[in-house]
């Protein structure tokens, strides 16, 4: 049985970098934004137009036998979905034209501001220890001349 020798050092080929999330750039953040908004929509459509056709169907039709309001129910239902898919576009939809345009600049505004209040921070930090650091050299420059 032959060992073979191992080497542990990286190799001289160039690594490439690496690739950025597609969620951090701001396409991807308005794909994932537009998805929401369609399952959202979908959801809550279609939830909304169950509820009331099952509701009309139980209150309406009581004395049919089970077979046929289950099939009638069925017939509800794929509407239903219809009308789910038909809200969760109109929702994407105005989520794109509508809502948008008025909440994507403040985001980026209130992005900006808290940019800002970071870089403000770091530099009261930065003041802060200059001056507890000048304070410590004069105690003991004080100290050290008594």
């Amino acid at each position: 049985m032959q060992v073979q020798k191992v080497s542990f050092t990286s190799s001289e080929t160039p690594q490439k970098p690496k690739k950025e999330s597609a969620l951090y750039r701001k396409e991807g953040y308005m794909n994932l934004l537009r998805a929401s908004q369609f399952t959202e929509g979908l959801l809550g459509g279609y939830a909304v137009l169950e509820t009331i056709d099952k509701f009309q169907l139980i209150k309406n039709k009581r004395n049919l036998p089970a077979k046929t309001l289950k099939q009638i129910a069925w017939k509800h239902t794929k509407y239903n979905l219809l009308g789910g898919v038909a809200t969760g576009v109109l929702s994407a939809l105005i989520g794109k034209y509508f809502t948008d345009k008025y909440t994507i600049p403040l985001n980026e505004k209130i992005s900006d501001w808290a940019d800002k209040q970071n870089r403000i921070n770091a530099k009261a930090k930065e003041l802060i220890e200059a001056e507890d650091n000048l304070n410590k050299e004069k105690t003991e420059s004080n100290k050290k001349s008594e």
